[in-house]
């Protein structure tokens, strides 16, 4: 069973662990910190089994949300948490225009996000670094 909460101070270390296993330029602990300290701050974390097994992180204006970063624990991924976390998320923003970016060569992410109600709505050109290479980001717009 999957369980959604509100993000706590006390869940940011787990956080911080999951963006190093997923990211190349991970957020770090310090910098998890500074977010969820934010006036704008608003996140979510999934627990399956009492892990920390997701996240997902925003920052809530008056008139848009935008999705900073969102990740699932390689060994919880599939299960449904990135779905659940954006259910979360949307819900408590409900007529408010919901933003992200996500890699152009990350075809799992643009389904999900897609299948939550999200389209495509501009490219950013080379906005991702890969070592040597780079890669387009795709802006995409819910609401």
């Amino acid at each position: 069973m999957i369980a959604i909460e509100a993000i706590s101070e006390s869940a940011l270390p787990a956080i911080a662990e999951i963006e190093a296993e997923l990211f190349e330029k991970p957020l770090s602990l310090q910098a998890l910190k500074s977010l969820f300290y934010g006036p704008a701050f608003t996140g979510f974390i999934s627990i399956e089994n009492t892990s920390r097994a997701g996240y997902v992180l925003a920052h809530l204006t008056q008139d848009q949300i935008e999705i900073l970063s969102l990740g699932t624990a390689r060994q919880y991924q599939r299960r449904g948490h990135a779905s659940l976390l954006l259910t979360a998320l949307i819900s408590t923003v409900r007529d408010t225009s919901c933003f992200l970016e996500v890699a152009a060569d990350n075809k799992a992410a643009r389904d999900l996000y897609r299948r939550n109600g999200f389209v495509e709505v501009g490219i950013r050109p080379g906005y991702y670094r890969r070592g040597q290479r780079s890669c387009d980001a795709v802006v995409m717009r819910r609401g």
